[in-house]
């Protein structure tokens, strides 16, 4: 007794993408234009017998960007949150301390307040020092996360390329009007971005 996938490709014409695989074709150039959240994108994945093994390669490829992006930009906002909030508690404290030694007459200048002010200057330089080298880090993280972009989209375009060469359709019925970058993609004269099925081409 034949499959139920035997059954939908023999119902489904030469050159025609089944619902399933349409739909999944569909996720994908959005995908291409506007990358969306996973969870969002989970929500929408069709139910299918035709490509089953294409939907867990997108939703790999997906899990892997975002948990990737998401670890570059947590690092960055620990820095930016935390660190800094501890640096500047510390130097804060310290020039009120020295504020306060100065304003008192007669007051004398113990080892705490030292250690205090000596701990301030320490915070200060260190910030100082520190955006420098932060500013160099956000460059890194940009190229990193654009990067990870660039990979994440000919991933997915590979995908697309192979739902389009199984079922023999014409990458021309599903141009790409505004990708994000066309990495793995080929534009034609109109414009247009397509997805190319030629392997040696992605």
């Amino acid at each position: 007794m034949p499959s139920a996938k035997t059954k939908t490709a023999r119902q489904t014409a030469p050159g025609a993408l089944p619902a399933d695989a349409s739909r999944l074709l569909e996720l994908i150039i959005g995908e291409i234009e506007s990358p969306t959240d996973t969870q969002k994108l989970i929500d929408q994945i069709p139910p299918t017998d035709d490509c089953h093994e294409e939907t867990l390669r997108f939703l790999k490829a997906k899990d892997r960007t975002q948990r990737r992006a998401d670890f570059v930009k947590n690092e960055a906002l620990w820095w930016r949150k935390y660190g800094w909030f501890m640096a500047r508690i510390v130097g804060l404290f310290g020039l009120l301390v020295f504020a306060f030694a100065m304003s008192v007459r007669g007051a004398g200048v113990d080892f705490i307040t030292f250690a205090l002010l000596g701990a301030a200057g320490y915070y200060l330089l260190l910030m100082t020092l520190s955006n420098i080298r932060y500013r160099e880090k956000n460059k890194k993280r940009r190229k990193l996360l654009a990067g990870e972009a660039h990979n994440y989209q000919r991933a997915i375009v590979a995908i697309a390329a192979s739902i389009l060469k199984r079922f023999q359709v014409d990458p021309a019925h599903y141009p790409i009007a505004k990708p994000r970058s066309g990495a793995g993609l080929v534009q034609r004269e109109d414009g247009s971005y397509y997805i190319p099925v030629d392997d040696s081409v992605i």
